[in-house]
């Protein structure tokens, strides 16, 4: 998939926008706040995807887990690294 991006003002209210275009011709525009913020989430998600992916691989490499054993635990990693999901933790 290759989106493109271009800077803009609107011819209307002269505020500054974003376009997006994908090459299966879907296009779009977010205002300057909303694409920082989307590129934003791009970033953190890409490297949430670098740090998941080593994460597996140390799980299957030095751990000798299964991948769909590793992959449970990455999961579960997931929700616990998420604040919405997290509950804390419990004394014993």
């Amino acid at each position: 998939m290759n989106i493109n991006t271009e800077s803009m003002v609107g011819s209307k209210d002269g505020r500054p926008y974003v376009m997006i275009k994908v090459t299966d011709g879907t296009q779009g525009q977010m205002s300057a706040e909303e694409a920082v913020a989307f590129a934003l989430n791009v970033l953190r998600c890409a490297e949430a995807a670098e740090q998941d992916a080593a994460f597996l691989a140390f799980l299957c490499a030095k751990l000798d887990m299964e991948l769909p054993n590793a992959a449970s635990v990455l999961n579960d990693l997931r929700v616990f690294r998420n604040p919405d999901k997290q509950k804390g933790i419990e004394p014993k």
